[in-house]
């Protein structure tokens, strides 16, 4: 930085070396020869009151604080060596000035008397002004040196006062207002958080050699330069601002992009974490608009009018350095969770008596799953243009309002415009498809409180009835073949000449696709059911993502349905016109047979009942299954087409549908693999698995009455 300067020799600096000996002896002098003077002087001027008056208005106040003087690099002068002319024999100010102005002027001119332009002119801060001077513009040195208190100044290095040294030059920094601070209704200024730190902390690089004058400027690489101050410090919240939109704004040029200083002020930085009305009132100095909106919602009227600290703010869902843009398909899908940190909170929400199941209900819906999804699936996965409905598509962003004010009637006619965005053609009754984020209660959803409750009693009690029957039966078996071996014997295993017809190859085929069937929709229904679950996340990058899953649900329903409707078509021709007779129906035979066999199993009887072509167990299993995949099917073209069922039905059938759908897929996965599966291959008779369905045969054994069994077409009602 000092390349091709001339090094200065010892002779330029002798003026310079004699003229600062000239200046201490005559200090000496001066204290020793003067001191009554100055005491004199300050028998009235250490006192406040006396002040100097102007023909054209003003005053400026003749107090001067002895200490600061007596410390001042001007110490060693006596009073008359400023103000001589001005001062007669009794001491007072004669000479009239019309202004503050000329005063100040008449009094500069003063001060050139011994710092000569030559020499100011060496540093670049008096430099400047003397080209000013030279425009045309006088300098006032008391604009930046206090008259009576100047402080030593030396190689660059402030000695004392550097803030009162600064301020004096800068005096509207001392008392800056917070940006927002006056829309606050903050009474009394908040505290600078950076009080501890001096000014050259923050503006490094000026001395009294050196005073650079920047043009400031705002947008672009000028607020990314305010920006690089603060990040010497503030260097984690720095490198989170580079992901948010104003860095990416400013990046591009963008003009007026806030940086730090803009949001945070410059000079008397304050700590927002106590009033988090400032910090709105903050972002509301750029986007007026939005503010405005904002005040005037739930959310901003508690703020503002209340003065609750518990209502979000702007920082609190668009965040604070990293600031998101809400455009974004990322910041959309954190929407439910950005609302669930206050409507979730039971130290937050319960305090105001809203319900805390927001989240909870919201993600056990379609619309919350879907978005939930969406966040958990591998990047790449297919995702729709279409969006999913969030927190905001029906209740507002900035606009929020209460919904115990709206009204029942507003907040249906509010959703049902909603809906509509997405459901073109939506009747009146599609809204009430929504729980309002409550759990279904007698007093609020009787029908489907009862049909879950109902559901929570069935299947324990079907997967204990099953369980139970397995280990009686298990337990039977083996008592049995103790007594078999004792005996030295053992059944005489039958030949493949005791094999008869059992299923016909229509049943068989019937079979394999309806197993086929069951295992795609139970692999993609519960993989949506249980989307967290890292197997369904495994499912969904495999085929492509949740929507694929949905669209080989939908059409494996499809298929569902129509094997279902042509299996009754195929039974009800049978029985109809060809005579099969209705050997699945369910007997008082069928009845004695479970209480027998529980005896049995029990101890209680010495052998189990004799089967027919269909035990009971088979029967219970076929009609509980035609039933649970009719009602499945009814409930999924509901779930499918609901725009459609709105028009025809109430909505609240819309959410019993995809309740019932729900746990009818348990247990039709209960039957499939608690009772019907386990049967076929743990049955003791059956061990190590009944091949029948598969290959259409069974033996003479397990029958009872072998003679009634016909080897025929075996149709499903056939005996």
């Amino acid at each position: 930085m000092f390349a091709g300067r001339r090094r200065p020799a010892i002779t330029d600096a002798l003026p310079k070396l004699l003229r600062l000996l000239g200046i201490v002896a005559l200090a000496t002098f001066a204290r020793a020869a003067v001191p009554a003077e100055t005491e004199a002087c300050f028998a009235c001027h250490a006192d406040k009151g006396p002040a100097i008056e102007f023909s054209q208005g003003g005053r400026i106040e003749a107090f001067v604080d002895e200490g600061q003087f007596k410390a001042s690099v001007h110490s060693f002068l006596a009073c008359t060596d400023c103000h001589e002319r001005s001062l007669t024999g009794k001491g007072h100010e004669q000479q009239r000035f019309r202004s503050e102005e000329l005063f100040k002027l008449r009094y500069s001119r003063i001060c050139r008397r011994c710092h000569l332009d030559q020499e100011l002119g060496r540093t670049a801060v008096h430099a400047r002004l003397l080209e000013q001077e030279a425009a045309g513009r006088v300098p006032v040195c008391t604009d930046c040196h206090p008259a009576h208190s100047i402080m030593p100044v030396a190689g660059g290095r402030i000695l004392t006062g550097e803030a009162a040294y600064c301020l004096g030059c800068h005096p509207a920094q001392a008392q800056a207002p917070e940006p927002g601070a006056a829309r606050s209704g903050t009474v009394a200024p908040p505290p600078n958080v950076h009080g501890h730190l001096s000014c050259s902390g923050c503006h490094a690089g000026y001395s009294r050699q050196s005073h650079p004058h920047p043009r400031v400027a705002t947008g672009g690489p000028h607020t990314a330069a305010r920006d690089d101050v603060c990040r010497r410090c503030h260097f984690d919240m720095y490198t989170k601002s580079l992901e948010g939109i104003h860095y990416n704004l400013m990046s591009r040029g963008h003009p007026g992009t806030p940086g730090c200083v803009d949001c945070h002020g410059s000079h008397r930085i304050a700590s927002l974490k106590h009033d988090r009305a400032a910090s709105a009132a903050r972002c509301g100095e750029c986007h007026v608009k939005v503010y405005a909106t904002y005040a005037s919602s739930v959310h901003g009227e508690a703020l503002v009018k209340a003065h609750s600290q518990d209502v979000p703010v702007c920082i609190d869902c668009h965040r604070a350095h990293d600031t998101g843009d809400p455009r974004a398909v990322d910041y959309r899908d954190d929407i439910p969770s950005i609302c669930g940190n206050c409507h979730a909170s039971k130290a937050i929400a319960g305090k105001y008596g809203l319900s805390t199941d927001v989240v909870k209900t919201y993600l056990a819906d379609f619309h919350g799953s879907t978005v939930s999804t969406y966040r958990e699936q591998a990047a790449g996965a297919y995702r729709p243009n279409r969006p999913i409905a969030v927190c905001t598509d029906c209740h507002g962003t900035h606009d929020i309002k209460s919904m115990p004010v709206l009204g029942t009637g507003e907040v249906k006619a509010l959703l049902l415009r909603k809906c509509r965005q997405c459901h073109a053609g939506a009747s009146v009754n599609f809204p009430d498809a929504w729980l309002s984020h409550y759990i279904p209660s007698m007093s609020r959803t009787p029908v489907l409180f009862i049909v879950d409750r109902a559901y929570a009693v069935l299947l324990p009690l079907m997967l204990l009835g099953m369980l139970l029957h397995l280990v009686l039966q298990a337990r039977r078996y083996a008592i049995a073949q103790t007594g078999a071996t004792r005996a030295g014997g053992g059944a005489a295993v039958s030949g493949g000449r005791d094999r008869i017809r059992r299923f016909p190859a229509a049943r068989i085929a019937e079979h394999l696709v309806l197993i086929l069937l069951v295992l795609v929709l139970a692999a993609t229904g519960l993989a949506q059911k249980f989307h967290q679950v890292g197997a369904s996340q495994w499912l969904f990058a495999m085929i492509g993502g949740v929507e694929i899953a949905r669209r080989i649900h939908h059409y494996a329903g499809a298929a569902l349905a129509v094997l279902l409707l042509l299996h009754i078509a195929t039974a009800v021709f049978g029985v109809a016109v060809r005579g099969w007779r209705l050997s699945m129906l369910i007997t008082r035979q069928d009845l004695r047979d479970v209480a027998h066999n529980t005896r049995y199993g029990l101890g209680l009887a010495a052998r189990p009942a004799e089967r027919d072509r269909y035990d009971y167990k088979e029967k219970f299993t076929y009609w509980l299954v035609l039933i649970c995949v009719l009602i499945m099917v009814l409930t999924g073209v509901i779930l499918w087409f609901p725009v459609i069922a709105a028009s025809h039905l109430p909505g609240e059938a819309i959410a019993l549908a995809a309740s019932m759908h729900s746990h009818q897929a348990l247990v039709v996965l209960l039957l499939a693999s608690g009772w019907h599966i386990c049967d076929a291959i743990f049955s003791p008779d059956a061990f190590p698995l009944d091949t029948s369905i598969f290959t259409g045969y069974t033996t003479r054994a397990r029958t009872r009455r072998n003679d009634q069994i016909d080897s025929g077409d075996g149709g499903p009602g056939r005996n």
